[in-house]
């Protein structure tokens, strides 16, 4: 089984997500949405052997290390990873899931609204961890085995 930690929407306040990779039993790779995306940038520096990538949030617009939005395959799924807001999440997330099925994506990962959020829609799960000023602040989880994708948020 192949793990992912999900995080976006940051904002410059790691504390909740050090505390949970460093409880965290096992964990393959890590992806942050955005706002900051310099964050992930940190987060790196601190788990330098774990695989990071990142998308650019509208808060990070003085940033050129990430782009806007990326696809990403592994295990046999394929991920689409954008902040959120180029898709107007905090109104609804039809524009997205439409975009991941363009995409041909069994996951679609986006942040933005900073709700927390983790549904699968004919076959696409949609996965939003929330971010550090949520009503209950959380972590997303992606596991992918033998080409499927299950998802879950983690309060911390």
């Amino acid at each position: 089984m192949y793990r992912i930690v999900v995080v976006s929407d940051t904002h410059k306040h790691l504390d909740y997500v050090i505390s949970f990779l460093d409880n965290l039993n096992s964990y393959d790779m890590i992806i942050h949405l955005g706002d900051n995306v310099s964050d992930a940038e940190k987060i790196k520096k601190l788990y330098p052997d774990v695989p990071l990538i990142a998308v650019c949030g509208n808060n990070d617009f003085h940033s050129r290390n990430a782009p806007v939005e990326r696809e990403y395959v592994t295990g046999g799924v394929k991920l689409f990873l954008t902040h959120g807001h180029k898709y107007g999440v905090k109104f609804g997330y039809e524009r997205i899931y439409f975009r991941a099925a363009e995409l041909n994506s069994q996951v679609a990962l986006f942040g933005h609204s900073h709700i927390p959020l983790c549904v699968s829609e004919n076959g696409i799960l949609l996965l939003n961890p929330g971010g550090y000023n949520s009503m209950q602040r959380s972590v997303g989880i992606v596991e992918i085995e033998d080409g499927k994708a299950k998802g879950c948020l983690i309060p911390c």
